[in-house]
């Protein structure tokens, strides 16, 4: 979930539910699959974003929400190496959807849009 907004104004409401949609989902479905994923020795791939590896202004609780989903694939992926499980995460860039195309809040006033 994305939600556009200047930090200073930025709902801490909106600052939770972001975080427990893009990562306490992930890490409670991980915690889910992973006892079968240890039995069959097999894999997750979390999907995290650029964002998750630079700021970008407007966008504090998703890139929070996205450097969580890094921080935990990163953190399960050494825990769970030696017992055969793999996780990783891809990072995409832009993708062209309506929320990915969405403008910040006065973003087109400022120029940067």
């Amino acid at each position: 979930m994305l939600k556009w907004g200047p930090s200073i104004d930025f709902a801490v409401e909106d600052f939770e539910r972001i975080l427990k949609i893009n990562t306490t989902s992930v890490f409670v479905l991980c915690q889910a699959a992973l006892p079968h994923l240890i039995k069959s020795k097999g894999n997750i791939v979390n999907t995290a974003s650029t964002a998750a590896l630079q700021g970008i202004a407007y966008t504090i609780a998703y890139s929070a929400s996205k450097h969580g989903v890094a921080a935990i694939t990163k953190g399960l992926a050494v825990e769970f190496a030696a017992k055969g499980v793999r996780i990783n995460a891809i990072c995409p860039g832009h993708v062209n959807t309506p929320m990915g195309n969405s403008a910040p809040p006065g973003a087109t006033s400022i120029g940067i849009w």
